[in-house]
């Protein structure tokens, strides 16, 4: 059933895109927004396809009528919601309007300059995408409305009472000129295409989108997928902090949360899943931003929170790699090197954390005599006895160097660090008498092993947005992912290098 829902919206986008240059991620958006039941507005200069995204929007609903209008300062309701009934005035003395052939009883309405809508069309407007009716006088009209397809090459003016309608308009996208010239060489040459016919088993009928939105709503939004929801609101207050920014520009309503977050399951059950996944959160590209010069402030802000986990953690390992080699600066080495600061086993062993095979012990008595400047030869042997490997000098005229299990070890070379040892080149801490680890490392890991950790969760973070094949993000959206992702990927190749240059 997943695999079939997204075989027929891709298919359906197919159809619809069919002849239309450079516009299918605003017609995939466009579709979203509808079934989703959202509104979508369209940013552009005139002769950027934005009526005929409209056009074609209505071609995938089954049985759909559709309104258009051009606004200007001088458009009046009666030209939006119909014209007063003049019959019904003159011998009823009730107040209606013929809604026929208008906005109240469309399927898909396409509203062209709609920031010169006067306040009685915006009032009306807003009741409308709000609760899907329409007060005709007495009656309350429930309206068909799918889609609400708004345009205009300028965004709402300030201080002009338009930003509730503005913070309605979920999706919002710029519709620009055709940029590659091979594509707009195709679009002057080919012939024009007709208006799509879509079959229709690929329609969308009433009975299958109540069935979808009884699905779509039991839609899981995972604990990850939230946390970077966190981080794309902290980041949003930060910028509106920046010296020269305005904090109203990058306001988002808890609404317009809401309504985004359903925005999100929609996508994640139109493309066959049962959870939002990353690759949803690229929709947050078309929601978030309220003016055009704030636009690439908001795709850093959407796409730095998709690593932000990662970010953290490898400044968390930065500060930890400040923090040793302070300690192992002239002065403190003696400090760090004191085996009293460490818990004693057995009367003999010092207990190495974090160890990847297993409970690994090293001899008190050899930790005190390693140089912190210079590799000691070691080897490192399975204790039976001890239940855990033993590492140690290797002294061939010590006490232990005639057992086999000595004999047969593995050659190493050790070598002091602040808080604890590093074992052929890789550092672990040395247990606390306290019972916490040591300074070296809190989360009992090598910073090794910490950088490998942070390289896959990165590469899987890529595979999961790129690999998931999501109908509704575009190309240009993912580019944006994939060159954090090489800045990312760089800073923490330039840790991993300052990490190996501490053995």
């Amino acid at each position: 059933m997943a695999h079939k829902i997204k075989t027929r919206i891709a298919r359906l986008l197919a159809a619809m895109t069919e002849g239309l240059w450079e516009k299918n991620h605003i017609m995939a958006l466009a579709l979203l927004s509808s079934v989703a039941g959202e509104s979508i507005f369209l940013l552009g200069p005139p002769g950027t396809a934005k009526s005929m995204v409209a056009r074609r929007l209505k071609a995938a609903w089954k049985n759909a009528i559709s309104f258009e209008y051009l606004m200007s300062r001088f458009s009046t309701p009666d030209e939006v919601f119909g014209p007063v009934s003049i019959a019904r005035l003159k011998n009823d003395d009730v107040y209606e309007r013929r809604t026929e052939g208008y906005l109240p009883e469309a399927t898909v309405v396409f509203l062209d300059e709609i920031w010169k809508a006067g306040p009685a069309i915006q009032n009306a407007l807003l009741t409308v995408i709000n609760e899907k009716i329409f007060q005709n006088g007495r009656d309350t009209l429930r309206v068909p409305l799918q889609a609400l397809i708004a345009a205009s090459n300028e965004l709402p003016a300030e201080d002009e009472g338009l930003e509730a309608i503005w913070d309605r308009f979920v999706v919002r996208v710029v519709s620009n000129c055709i940029t590659d010239e091979e594509t707009f060489y195709r679009m002057i040459c080919e012939p024009v295409v007709a208006e799509p016919v879509i079959d229709s088993k690929l329609q969308i009928d009433e009975p299958t989108l109540c069935k979808w939105r009884e699905e779509y709503g039991r839609v899981e939004i995972p604990q990850r997928v939230l946390s970077v929801i966190t981080s794309v609101r902290k980041g949003l207050k930060a910028a509106g902090e920046k010296e020269g920014m305005n904090p109203e520009d990058f306001y988002v309503s808890d609404r317009r949360w809401r309504k985004v977050a359903g925005l999100m399951r929609v996508s994640a059950f139109l493309n066959g899943r049962d959870a939002v996944d990353l690759s949803d959160m690229l929709l947050l590209n078309h929601s978030l931003w309220n003016r055009a010069e704030c636009i690439p402030e908001v795709l850093t802000v959407v796409t730095d929170a998709l690593f932000a986990d990662i970010t953290a953690e490898s400044a968390i390992i930065e500060e930890d790699l400040d923090r040793r080699i302070e300690q192992a600066s002239p002065g403190k080495e003696q400090e760090t090197m004191k085996a009293d600061a460490f818990k004693v086993y057995n009367y003999f062993y010092l207990k190495v954390v974090g160890y990847p095979s297993g409970v690994c012990y090293l001899y008190r008595s050899d930790y005190e005599m390693l140089s912190a400047k210079a590799d000691t030869p070691g080897v490192l042997f399975r204790d039976d006895n001890q239940g855990a490997y033993i590492v140690s000098r290797n002294d061939s005229s010590g006490p232990f160097a005639s057992l086999p299990a000595v004999r047969n070890g593995k050659m190493v070379k050790l070598r002091a660090v602040a808080g604890g040892l590093s074992i052929d080149g890789e550092k672990y801490p040395i247990e606390l008498r306290n019972g916490g680890a040591a300074i070296m490392d809190a989360v009992e890991m090598s910073l090794g092993v910490r950088m490998e950790t942070l390289r896959k969760r990165l590469e899987e973070r890529m595979d999961e947005i790129e690999g998931s094949g999501n109908l509704f993000v575009s190309d240009d959206d993912v580019r944006l992912v994939r060159a954090a992702k090489k800045i990312m990927a760089k800073k923490l190749r330039s840790l991993e290098l300052r990490v190996k240059s501490m053995g």
